[in-house]
């Protein structure tokens, strides 16, 4: 899954954003798709994490209080 990342995350790094894009993550792992969105052009609206692994969630939520969990 990180491979698709990576290329969904270079996609949109080429195209200039206008408006805010809301992300729907899954298998969100520490939310580094937020954090490489982050340091893009992107203008990030609303990001949805589902991620089940506790350990995951405790450093993402420290890192990224902002994120709507979804289990």
């Amino acid at each position: 899954h990180s491979t698709t990342k990576a290329v969904y995350l270079t996609s949109v790094r080429t195209i200039k954003m206008s408006k805010e894009v809301n992300v729907l993550s899954v298998f969100d792992g520490t939310s580094t798709g937020l954090e490489a969105l982050k340091h893009t052009d992107t203008r990030v609206g609303t990001y949805y994490s589902s991620e089940v692994d506790k350990y995951a969630i405790q450093i993402s939520e420290k890192n990224h209080p902002e994120i709507v969990r979804m289990g």
